[in-house]
């Protein structure tokens, strides 16, 4: 079972087709024979065995923002990051090659359109009227269903989308999760760091229609009817 939800995971993260310079895909078996003739890497093994899977132990207070920093301390990169939250898989989309798609240099936190029936579950995001390519302009952490009412009532619906669990997070954006103040209580979330963050550089939304299941929960999220 375990090894199923892994494969899951690893499918939303990578893609699952490898093509040959003419853009015709190889079948498994081809593509076996033409890496061994030319002393390439297998690609026709489960993806699952074709990655670096690592575990790590935490290392600080209980956060997201710890095991982003503890991967990123792991990983000794210099360069964008993708933060998967591996409990929610996307069945019908792939978050991670979408996200790769916003212009080098900007954060990008994947969101879907909002639900009221979900709202005090979730960060909702007030975003800009740019509907090419909306813009943070501001994150409430679960609202109470008032909160979320007054929401909807300044800003509209049209304007409004719950975060998801995926984020493309750059060198700016690290340097201020670094200087993110950790309290000695409560669990220091992610949401809010993208939210001061977004106060004073740009935070591009990119939205999915796919349903999420949340392993967590065994709850899975259909679109917005």
């Amino acid at each position: 079972m375990l090894t199923d939800l892994v494969q899951e995971a690893v499918d939303s993260l990578v893609p699952a087709v490898h093509r040959q310079p003419t853009g015709e895909p190889l079948t498994r078996g081809g593509q076996a024979t033409y890496q061994r003739a030319a002393h390439l890497p297998r690609t026709d093994l489960p993806l699952r065995e074709q990655l670096d899977l690592r575990f790590i132990p935490q290392r600080g207070a209980y956060a997201d923002i710890t095991s982003v920093l503890n991967g990123i301390d792991h990983l000794q990169t210099t360069g964008p990051v993708t933060v998967a939250f591996a409990d929610n898989l996307y069945p019908s989309d792939n978050p991670s090659q979408a996200l790769a798609t916003v212009p080098p240099g900007q954060a990008a936190v994947l969101v879907r359109p909002y639900d009221p029936r979900e709202s005090t579950r979730r960060g909702v995001i007030i975003s800009d009227d740019d509907s090419t390519a909306p813009i943070i302009l501001d994150l409430v952490e679960k609202p109470t269903a008032d909160r979320a009412r007054e929401l909807e009532d300044q800003h509209g619906r049209g304007r409004l989308w719950l975060l998801e669990g995926r984020a493309r997070l750059g060198n700016d954006f690290l340097d201020h999760l670094r200087g993110t103040p950790m309290q000695p209580t409560g669990e220091p979330k992610l949401s809010l760091a993208i939210r001061s963050y977004a106060t004073t550089h740009p935070v591009r939304l990119v939205p999915t229609a796919s349903p999420v299941i949340d392993l967590g929960t065994r709850r899975i999220l259909a679109p917005t009817p």
